[in-house]
């Protein structure tokens, strides 16, 4: 087997785990992650520098729990070369070590290299969650969102602190709390309401796809075509912006035909 077929096996496997978790199967997938880890000694033996090598040995290392050191050594070196990856991968397992200073250095680090790591900001929304900080967990994971609009983990953070009013009070950056509080409009039934809150979100967040979607759903006519025509270019995949965008499409349709 060549260095390119170990790499893409290590990398399926790698593929089926929990990203920036834990994985809860990392158990019965041990004996995998073994031979995984195997080829990608192989792999590190003829090229000890490949950053692709470093962060899936080391990541792969994490799930193991019994080889720590290894996975910090092989995500360390990698982030030695530059790898804006490497340095979210160490935040993670910073953060699964309950070392939040250390998780919060290499957060940070990653995204003066990539400020578009979703990974990095999600990252830090769970540090500033765990610490009580709503503020700092809203923002941090509404900027995960803004780069990542299918990171759920994310949207469940500020879920979270939008069905606390205490979480959300302590929001007091205006486009972050604007956000909770159109979550809590939609949820209560007033789509209009949480429009106009929606839309102000977008002050420091332009490029949310949900306040789009929000805002969409909230109004009519040529505000309502162009919210969800941004939402749509900003997530094309999402079910929920797609579902609105084929009613509008109906309506039209009906308008058309009435």
């Amino acid at each position: 087997m060549d260095a390119f077929e170990r790499l893409e096996k290590a990398r399926a496997l790698e593929r089926t785990l929990k990203p920036m978790e834990l994985d809860p199967l990392r158990a019965k997938l041990a004996p995998q992650i073994t031979v995984a880890l195997t080829d990608l000694q192989a792999v590190l033996a003829a090229a000890p520098d490949l950053p692709e090598a470093l962060i899936l040995s080391g990541r792969l290392a994490i799930q193991l729990g019994s080889r720590d050191d290894e996975a910090e050594g092989r995500l360390k070196r990698a982030a030695e070369l530059g790898s804006s990856a490497a340095w979210a991968q160490l935040g993670h397992f910073y953060r699964a070590h309950a070392r939040a200073p250390a998780a919060t250095e290499a957060y940070r680090k990653a995204l003066e290299s990539d400020p578009g790591s979703a990974e990095s900001w999600y990252g830090l929304a769970v540090l500033a969650q765990l610490q009580k900080n709503w503020e700092a967990a809203a923002d941090a994971a509404l900027k995960a969102l803004e780069r990542r609009p299918d990171l759920q983990e994310a949207f469940f953070i500020v879920r979270g602190i939008s069905r606390a009013p205490e979480k959300t009070r302590a929001v007091q950056k205006p486009p972050a709390r604007a956000f909770c509080m159109g979550l809590a409009a939609v949820e209560a039934g007033s789509e209009s309401k949480a429009a106009k809150l929606f839309e102000s979100s977008l002050e420091s967040y332009p490029d949310l796809a949900l306040a789009h979607l929000g805002m969409g759903m909230g109004s009519s006519g040529p505000a309502r075509s162009k919210a969800l025509f941004r939402a749509l270019e900003l997530a094309p995949l999402n079910p929920d912006v797609n579902l609105e965008w084929a009613r509008l499409a109906l309506d039209k349709e009906d308008c058309e035909t009435a």
